[in-house]
């Protein structure tokens, strides 16, 4: 596509953008951030069951991860979210005494449960997660890691 239809198309959603209400707002820019992430993605998710607590809106939740990669994550968990807003979580590997502890924003909502783009990326100190994390605790997918 050449430039000048490039800077139309962004001037148009631009356009639409600004005449949403601000709620609208928010979600857009969510679903672009997650489309973009999506795009960018590098790393395969990693099924796993991991115990995840995460608080939402001042409220602790105690739910299940079932996938797992450097920048996100879904967990399994039923109740209203709303896109956008900000969750602070930990991930436990108590099989191997460790956790994870992340901040991100949820970009997505199923039956199932909220995906979490993570603030930032679990890998900033290494290349990739599978050196971060024990690959073990991350395989035993369909199966929880005892307490």
């Amino acid at each position: 596509m050449k430039n000048g239809a490039v800077a139309d198309r962004l001037e148009q959603i631009a356009d639409l953008a600004r005449n949403l209400d601000a709620k609208k707002q928010k979600q857009l820019l969510c679903l672009l951030d997650s489309w973009q992430h999506e795009e960018q993605r590098g790393e395969f998710r990693i099924p796993c069951f991991l115990a995840v607590d995460f608080v939402y809106k001042g409220r602790g939740i105690r739910a299940f991860c079932k996938n797992l990669e450097p920048a996100g994550a879904f967990i399994e968990v039923r109740g209203s979210f709303n896109i956008g807003d900000d969750v602070c979580l930990v991930i436990y590997l108590s099989q191997w005494d460790m956790h994870l502890k992340t901040k991100g924003k949820i970009v997505r909502q199923d039956a199932h449960g909220i995906a979490v783009s993570f603030d930032k990326a679990l890998n900033t100190a290494a290349p990739r997660l599978s050196e971060t994390l024990p690959v073990e605790a991350l395989s035993d997918c369909g199966k929880p890691i005892p307490a």
